[in-house]
């Protein structure tokens, strides 16, 4: 999707499905994915994953990437590997640690969750400061993520890589033009809990639920039997979660 040019709109697809599907009491690390058999399990096994190499791929670049996966496979072809395998083969290839990184994505189960909060612009001697916060609102303990920023002015954009690790971290940069907007992972790259405006609305939010109502319209609506047929169906097998009214 990406070599097509349709790379956002497939993570953040994909990033929608786990917001929507995985909760507290459903939720596993991709070391325990064996086969998908639900939403939630889909969204973890497949689409979890996926973001955990795609971010991978960003941190150590293209090159290194490609170059990890042939370790990983001339080493471990004809053989049963693990994610500890995959973890050697990107080390052997960068020279660097990424314990922390598999641990956390591959390990660990949750998503972080990002609000921007307590933006300012002032100026000062001819330049720009720009202050935000980002916070972790997740109820689980703080990710650290590398998280793509991206700040527009009147002659274009400048993109940025910002590092968080805490619930609350602070940030301030110094810009040559006035900053106009400020955009948090505009392209979906970090995996995370999506917040609701950045997603349109779908089935997938309704099937995800925990409780369901369905409000059909007036009995001498010319349409009302039809909603009542589709609302039966749909009901069927989930009458526990589901309320028609």
């Amino acid at each position: 999707k990406g070599q097509r040019g349709q790379g956002v709109e497939y993570r953040r697809g994909t990033l929608q499905r786990f917001t929507d599907y995985v909760n507290d009491k459903n939720d596993f690390p991709i070391s325990q994915f064996s086969s998908r058999y639900d939403g939630a399990s889909e969204a973890i096994g497949y689409g979890k994953t996926l973001m955990m190499y795609h971010m991978l791929r960003r941190k150590v670049g293209d090159d290194n990437f490609k170059k990890a996966l042939q370790i990983f496979y001339r080493n471990n072809k004809f053989k049963v590997a693990s994610f500890d395998d995959i973890e050697k083969a990107f080390e052997d290839a960068t020279g660097k640690d990424y314990k922390d990184y598999f641990a956390q994505w591959v390990n660990r189960k949750g998503a972080p969750q990002l609000e921007l909060k307590n933006v300012q612009v002032t100026k000062k001697n001819n330049k720009y400061n720009l202050k935000f916060d980002i916070i972790q609102i997740q109820k689980d303990k703080s990710f650290a993520i590398d998280i793509p920023i991206v700040i527009a002015d009147k002659f274009g954009t400048k993109t940025m890589i910002i590092h968080s690790k805490d619930k609350e971290t602070k940030f301030s940069l110094t810009a040559a033009n006035k900053p106009l907007k400020l955009f948090i992972d505009p392209q979906f790259d970090v995996f995370r809990r999506l917040d609701p405006r950045e997603i349109p609305a779908s089935f997938s939010k309704a099937y995800g639920s925990k409780k369901m109502l369905i409000v059909l319209p007036d009995k001498s609506d010319n349409l009302y039997s039809l909603y009542k047929n589709f609302a039966d169906e749909w009901v069927k097998g989930s009458s526990s979660k589901i309320e028609i009214k």
